[in-house]
């Protein structure tokens, strides 16, 4: 996929570099970044990923998506800057798995406690329905029947949108038929879906068919 078409959705103040190149490959862990991919520079609570920068780029990564520039710019490489890169990795992750969400009926059910057990019993009843249902819990991932480890507490929008991608791609889940139960897991992860490429809380609220909440 070419970065410029990765880029439609998001809100860009600058760019630097050529937009023309093949992407490959999307990530914020410096360590994991590879040739033709983009390493998104993100500000967390311990640390600040434009620190990181120039490991990305010896690690062969082709574009930065940051929130200010580097000391030095290098030819070879195409750097985006946004406002927020949080909210950027959202967008360009959505687009590079082909806006997944899209084709899913999602749901995300937030509270204090009881989050995870609601959206396991909503996934075990659709399922006895008939329905092929997704779970994106804190115990555990699952594409249909398939489970996996829940290896963090929240995915990040780079792996939400994998796992819904495969969802979809695999036709494990169709878009007809089909259901994602996401157990937000703050009141804040639900006016911030933008971050992971869905669509805002408020809009997608009024969508739902189905909706849940804990006590």
């Amino acid at each position: 996929m070419i970065l410029e078409e990765l880029l439609n959705e998001t809100e860009v103040i600058e760019t630097k570099g050529d937009l023309s190149c093949p992407i490959e490959g999307l990530t914020f862990d410096s360590r994991q970044a590879n040739p033709q991919g983009i390493f998104f520079a993100v500000r967390g609570t311990q640390t600040d990923g434009h620190r990181f920068i120039d490991d990305a780029i010896r690690q062969g990564a082709s574009a930065i998506v940051c929130e200010t520039w580097p000391e030095i710019l290098l030819e070879n490489v195409c750097y985006i800057r946004v406002a927020d890169t949080s909210a950027a990795m959202g967008r360009i992750a959505a687009a590079y798995y082909g806006y997944p969400s899209r084709q899913l009926k999602l749901i995300g059910i937030t509270g204090t406690n009881g989050k995870t057990t609601t959206a396991t019993l909503l996934y075990e009843l659709f399922r006895r329905l008939g329905y092929k249902v997704g779970l994106i819990s804190t115990v555990t991932y699952c594409i249909d029947s398939e489970q996996r480890e829940s290896t963090h507490t929240t995915p990040d929008s780079i792996r939400l949108n994998e796992m819904m991608g495969e969802m979809v791609g695999r036709n494990k889940i169709t878009p007809s038929t089909s259901g994602t139960w996401m157990p937000s897991l703050s009141i804040s992860m639900q006016y911030r879906s933008l971050r992971c490429g869905l669509p805002s809380a408020r809009k997608a609220a009024n969508a739902l068919s189905v909706s849940g909440s804990s006590e």
